[in-house]
């Protein structure tokens, strides 16, 4: 009775002596319980499976996403210095930490552009290796000569400008910061520093330039 119930979902029981039988057939419930069952075990693996992709998409974002564009902008500065640094276009990312510490890392890899400049870029690059072990800098490097050409700019009768501007005189100055580094970058130069009234601009030279 067992094994048919299982199989076809009848029982069959003997009575009496006479040879009558009683037959009980649960075909209908069987058939909705395995359905049943069938269903419930897709839900679960529908749930599991959105939970687990939902989940990814998370981590990618969140962690794996900012984790792995702060890796290659440190590869890329550290094979060239003075590689652009794009802002990054996820402004949602800025309140979470993995946001606050890819902006900083961009500023603190502006700061050095500014800092070492044209002139330090081979010595950041060449000097400097990143490994397992973190960053190892080699101080007995040669170095090695330069040629360039250095301009410099100054700005005329700054002191009368200033007394005669009073509060607009930062405006002034960030104005005048802002043409003449943009002209001398336009102008496949560099900016190399600001003394007070004046800039110092550079534009480097090849090795092989012939300027005799």
């Amino acid at each position: 009775c067992v094994l048919s119930a299982l199989i076809f979902g009848v029982c069959v029981w003997g009575l009496g002596g006479d040879g009558s039988r009683v037959a009980l057939a649960d075909i209908p419930y069987t058939r909705g319980s395995a359905v049943s069952n069938i269903l419930q075990v897709l839900f679960i693996i529908i749930l599991l499976g959105c939970s687990s992709y939902f989940f990814h998409l998370d981590a990618e974002r969140l962690v794996i996403g900012p984790i792995s564009k702060m890796a290659k902008l440190v590869d890329r500065l550290n094979k060239n210095p003075l590689a652009p640094i794009e802002e990054s276009a996820d402004t949602g990312m800025e309140e979470f930490e993995t946001g606050f510490v890819e902006r900083a890392l961009r500023k603190f890899g502006k700061l050095i552009q500014i800092a070492f400049g044209e002139a330090g870029a081979d010595v950041l690059s060449k000097d400097n290796t990143i490994s397992t072990d973190g960053i190892t800098t080699s101080t007995f490097v040669a170095g090695r000569k330069m040629q360039a050409i250095f301009g410099f700019a100054i700005v005329n009768n700054f002191n009368a400008c200033t007394e005669c501007l009073q509060e607009d005189t930062m405006l002034f100055v960030n104005t005048i910061a802002d043409i003449v580094p943009r002209a001398c970058h336009d102008n496949q130069g560099a900016p190399n520093k600001n003394i007070g009234d004046s800039f110092l601009l550079v534009w480097r030279l090849d090795d092989d330039a012939d300027i005799s």
